[in-house]
């Protein structure tokens, strides 16, 4: 994660700093740690809100300051790292661009797209928030859109945020 955002992001970039985003805030809270306690552990060098503004992905912290989250959590930074890159590996998973969806004028997709439209419009979710599509949410989205999930899989192969072949294991 940099702090760098003068070029423009890939969708590669992207899909990884939010699944670290959200895979850190998870361990967090699945070691009942509140962002203020975590700022305290991280001797208040930055307030709840800033921690909040991480893992919702309005900000983006530095590789110093992910090392240091990690170590007041108790977990390893590489392995989180490598963790992600194997949860983004995951064939079965799709990232999908959230504002791509809201485009779409595909009639099956239309539960997707309002569902997409309303989140996007939510003022604490970044304008090019990626999606996960694991196989639950697969099969439930394509239960909601009346679809087989192999015949909702190929229509969100086209808001696919990048292709499963740029992760490597």
């Amino acid at each position: 994660m940099t702090m760098d955002s003068t070029g423009p992001e890939s969708s590669y970039d992207a899909a990884h700093r939010q699944a670290l985003d959200n895979r850190l805030q998870a361990l967090r809270r699945g070691k009942g740690i509140t962002a203020q306690q975590l700022c305290e552990r991280l001797n208040d060098e930055i307030g709840p809100s800033t921690i909040s503004s991480y893992e919702v992905g309005i900000r983006h912290m530095s590789v110093q300051r992910l090392v240091k989250i990690c170590d007041c959590i108790g977990i390893n930074a590489p392995d989180l790292l490598a963790q992600v890159a194997r949860d983004l590996a995951d064939a079965s998973t799709i990232w999908v661009s959230a504002h791509l969806l809201t485009t779409t004028d595909i009639p099956e997709l239309r539960p997707l797209r309002s569902w997409a439209i309303k989140r996007t419009a939510e003022p604490s979710v970044p304008r090019r928030q990626l999606v996960e599509f694991d196989p639950a949410t697969i099969k439930d989205a394509a239960q909601l859109c009346g679809l087989s999930t192999e015949h909702l899989k190929e229509l969100l192969e086209s808001f696919r945020a990048f292709p499963s072949t740029q992760v490597a294991q």
